[in-house]
């Protein structure tokens, strides 16, 4: 009886650290790829959203800065696309 008692806690606690991880919060190359793939698609307010949550997860990334910095120019934002570049 306890193996079995054993075995259903078991499986328990595994469903629960599953689903806990599967509700973990994006990361941030997530982020950063949902944006690349929004700004090839023209959405570039969409692109600029994900890269902005990447970036709060992640703020030291020079590459999704200079990616934001580029996707401001294209939106005419040069103050914007600027201070992305000097980040």
């Amino acid at each position: 009886m306890w193996g079995r008692f054993r075995a259903a806690v078991f499986l328990f606690v595994a469903a629960l650290i599953v689903g806990a991880l599967a509700a973990t919060p994006d990361s941030a190359d997530e982020h950063f790829a949902r944006a690349g793939k929004l700004g090839q698609e023209g959405k570039l307010a969409e692109a600029e959203a994900e890269y902005q949550a990447g970036l709060k997860l992640r703020p030291a990334d020079t590459q999704a800065c200079n990616n934001l910095g580029v996707l401001y120019f294209q939106q005419r934002k040069l103050p914007q696309a600027i201070a992305a570049f000097e980040r």
